[in-house]
């Protein structure tokens, strides 16, 4: 590889006039060790090259947006798998009831099911706003749905006896994965 003394892109040995500048002095340079350096951003080529100056940079940030996005996936599929597992336990003499969310509102769970993959596939098409927007619409469905249940159990009899599951847990984390780390996307996403 040779860099041209004039503009100081780096052109391939074969070039015998710089394509930027069209400058003919050149000196032979090694870009193994501006890379081992980390300095990427010294590192300079014509377009259509196979390495472009801070293509590290983009690619490190990309990485996180990536992690974002798996954070989102996971977040999703713990709203879906939350439906099915014990969503309310009731302790009555030393007995546990469990119920998961589906047994309590069949008729809801298609709403719950829907929003839950839809947040899913928003993530995998990174749609991050959408993301927000099921995991929100899903936090808000869920407490409009289960606040009058859980006030009227508390107001009962058997108000001390019933605890909130595992279910209900793993839907607040899913949703507050998919609201955080779509925000933290789009955000990194805009920045770029």
């Amino acid at each position: 590889m040779k860099k041209c003394n004039k503009c100081g892109i780096i052109v391939q040995d074969d070039f015998y006039t710089c394509p930027n500048c069209k400058g003919v002095s050149f000196t032979q340079t090694d870009i193994e060790d501006a890379s081992k350096k980390d300095d990427l951003s010294a590192i300079k080529s014509f377009p259509g090259s196979s390495f472009q100056a801070g293509q590290g940079e983009k690619a490190a940030n990309y990485g996180n947006v990536t992690i974002f996005l798996v954070f989102e996936i996971i977040g999703s599929c713990l709203c879906l798998l939350g439906l099915f597992l014990p969503f309310i336990k009731v302790t009555v003499l030393g007995t546990v009831f469990q119920k998961a969310f589906n047994e309590l509102d069949p008729n809801d769970v298609i709403i719950y099911v829907l929003i839950s993959i839809a947040g899913l596939v928003f993530a995998c098409l990174k749609w991050h706003r959408l993301v927000m927007a099921a995991g929100a619409l899903y936090g808000i469905l869920l407490y409009v749905n289960t606040y009058d249940y859980f006030e009227n159990i508390r107001q009962s009899e058997v108000g001390s006896a019933v605890a909130k599951g595992t279910g209900f847990y793993c839907i607040v984390i899913g949703i507050i994965l998919m609201i955080a780390f779509g925000v933290v996307s789009d955000h990194m996403k805009r920045k770029k």
